[in-house]
């Protein structure tokens, strides 16, 4: 009876033991499973299946909540889901995913931290694009604040900041201010960044689509001339070159057609603008059916371009005939964008 006791006894301080190292070290498979659906969610918005993405993010959300308040994979969490939700067309939704992103964000890093200014910007970005433009300013002017405090007027991160409010001042009609503010966050992404980087090329897309807004179209040609090169050539690098003799309509010849195709994206930059145009692009349909030798002829630019040779790229064809041979042939494809 007495060793029952002592048996007993022993279980129970190995219990205690045992609780004791799981609140000291707890068990990894909670991370790793908040880990694997926000992967499983990343792919499925990078297949275009936002559905399922958001599935996936809300059990990732559920998930979160065993974190500490101030962590900031809780406020990752919510701006995934928020993409995911914005993916399916639902713009409403995302608010309070945002606004409590930039609270658990705020707690993570601090109210004046670089990485809550980040937060800050894309919360900013969300709502700019809902026309939602005095909490946008609020949003852009804290992050602006923050990050010249810590990184310097010239960084590029002060940049966008810079050229996201020059948009949101073109929104809003106040065009003498906006040129300003496109002026001066193009000075530094040149200086910082480069002429040719992408980022460069953007503002320099937003000031030229300003200055025809301004009835200023011979300065704004050269700027969106320039842009243009730089389009044409990454999307030129995307696909491989066509092999072998390229067909054209003509006798004899059966043209290329369309298969499946998906919607392209489209980008922030374009959607806090409310940017809409037809890309144009040239494209060999090889006698696999799919595509290469792309040359941009139309652009619209602010990343529609490359969203657009990005569709085309994933699009099937039933290639060219000649005769009972599959050939490679050369189309010009339309890739609309529209703001719905």
């Amino acid at each position: 009876m007495v060793g029952g006791k002592i048996l007993v006894c022993l279980a129970a301080v190995a219990l205690q033991w045992a609780l004791a190292l799981l609140l000291l070290c707890p068990p990894a498979w909670g991370q790793e499973t908040w880990r694997e659906a926000m992967d499983e969610g990343e792919s499925e918005l990078t297949a275009a299946r936002p559905r399922a993405a958001t599935k996936l993010f809300m059990r990732a959300v559920d998930l979160a909540r065993e974190f500490p308040l101030g962590d900031e994979r809780r406020a990752v969490t919510l701006v995934r889901l928020a993409s995911a939700y914005r993916s399916m067309g639902d713009l409403a939704k995302p608010e309070e995913l945002y606004e409590d992103a930039v609270k658990i964000a705020r707690q993570a890093f601090g109210p004046d931290s670089t990485d809550y200014a980040r937060y800050l910007n894309e919360a900013g970005r969300y709502f700019h694009a809902r026309r939602k433009y005095p909490r946008a300013q609020e949003l852009y002017r804290e992050a602006f604040g923050i990050r010249v405090r810590h990184l310097g007027k010239e960084h590029p991160d002060v940049a966008e900041s810079i050229n996201n409010l020059a948009v949101l001042y073109e929104n809003e009609a106040l065009f003498p201010k906006a040129e300003v503010y496109y002026q001066h966050a193009l000075e530094i992404r040149e200086k910082a960044l480069g002429p040719e980087h992408i980022d460069t090329i953007v503002t320099i897309e937003h000031y030229a689509r300003l200055l025809v807004k301004m009835n200023r179209a011979a300065d704004a040609r050269p700027l969106l001339e320039r842009a243009q090169v730089v389009r044409a050539r990454h999307i030129a690098e995307s696909a491989p070159p066509a092999q072998g003799e390229v067909f054209h309509r003509a006798p004899g010849i059966i043209p290329a057609r369309l298969g499946e195709m998906i919607d392209p994206d489209y980008t922030e930059e374009a959607r806090i603008a409310r940017h809409e145009g037809i890309v144009v692009i040239e494209a060999v349909i090889t006698p696999q059916g799919g595509v290469a030798a792309l040359r941009l002829v139309r652009s619209i630019g602010l990343g529609l371009d490359e969203k657009a040779a990005e569709a085309v790229r994933s699009w099937t064809f039933v290639p060219a005939r000649k005769g009972n041979e599959p050939v490679p042939f050369q189309v010009s494809l339309e890739v609309n964008f529209r703001m719905l």
